[in-house]
Order: structure tokens, then C-alpha cells, then sequence
């Protein structure tokens, strides 16, 4: 049976530099690309919210240039979705790190993200890109921490969007 396990020999400090570049560009596209390259993943609930909100608009979140891979790979900026909760209709906080209940929510819109990170099925989707500012809805999303083989990071992925009438926001 033979192994992919290579072992490296360090002759210097140009040997361990290189190797160190190596593990570093592994950890950024296993861990931080986001791509869909990764095959397992777990998720632990931390927190789940079901609002009664309106909607605050779209915003353009601007990249602050803080790491290397800034502005065009690091995922910083990009359009983001505001909601204000108005009242809470149910929350959970089942672990010990789970957010606490929002006064305002924001989540980041991009097409790229899979519905498992972002939440926004077609339908959602479609509800989102006919709002307008002020308009009330019924929002929930879960704060869980998703471990993907060997990285974790937490994630809040929307689980139900739906357009309601402020009638029926009062009577909720």
C-alpha cells in the first residue's frame, strides 16, 4: 500500500519558509475560499431567531484592506441586506457561544454563496429582491458553528423569509 504522506528533509531556513508558504496557501483555499472543494462538514445550533422585522435596505459593505488577500479574494465586501427586528417571536440559545437577540440584523447577499452557507433559497431570494425599505417581514435565521474538516467558523445562514402586511406584523 503506498502513502501520500511526504516528508520533507529541511536543509534550511529557505526549506522551512517554503514549507511554511505551502501550509499556508492549504489553509486558505480548505478554509477560507469558501468554495465548495469541501466534502464534510458538522454544524452545532447556537442560537436560533424567528423576528418579526422590516426591512432597512441594501448596503454596500467596502473591504478595510486588512489582510493580504484584500480587496478581491478576502469575502470583506460586498452587498448586504438590513433588517430591523421589531419583536421576536421564538429564541433559542442552545449553546454556550450563541448570539444573543438582535435589535438589527445584516447578512451579506452574494450570488456566489451556496443556499447552505447563506440560507437564501430562489424563493427567498426572489421575496428579498421585491423589498422595499420599511416593508415588514417574518425573518428567522440559526447562528450555528459549522466544523469543515479541521476549520471551524460560524455561520447564519436565513431559514425564513416572508413578506407581511404591517397588519399582520401588529397582530404577531
Amino acid at each position: 500500500m503506498q502513502s501520500n504522506l511526504v516528508i520533507f528533509k529541511l536543509q534550511n531556513y529557505d526549506d522551512l519558509i517554503l514549507l511554511i508558504i505551502i501550509y499556508m496557501k492549504y489553509f486558505y483555499v480548505v478554509c477560507l475560499s469558501g468554495h465548495n472543494i469541501l466534502k464534510m462538514s458538522t454544524r452545532d445550533l447556537l442560537s436560533k431567531h424567528e423576528t418579526v422585522a422590516t426591512f432597512g435596505g441594501l448596503e454596500e459593505k467596502r473591504c478595510r484592506h486588512k489582510t493580504s488577500f484584500c480587496p478581491d479574494r478576502c469575502r470583506h465586501g460586498g452587498t448586504v441586506a438590513v433588517f430591523h427586528v421589531i419583536k421576536y417571536l421564538n429564541y433559542e440559545k442552545t449553546g454556550k457561544y450563541g448570539d444573543q437577540k438582535q435589535e438589527k440584523f445584516k447578512f451579506f447577499v452574494r450570488p456566489s454563496d451556496s443556499v447552505e452557507i447563506s440560507g437564501l433559497t430562489p424563493e427567498r431570494r426572489s421575496v428579498l429582491e421585491s423589498l422595499k425599505g420599511g416593508d415588514h417581514v417574518l425573518l428567522s435565521w440559526n447562528h450555528d458553528y459549522v466544523h469543515t474538516e479541521g476549520c471551524s467558523s460560524p455561520q447564519r445562514p436565513i431559514t425564513k423569509l416572508i413578506k407581511i402586511s404591517k397588519e399582520d406584523a401588529d397582530e404577531m
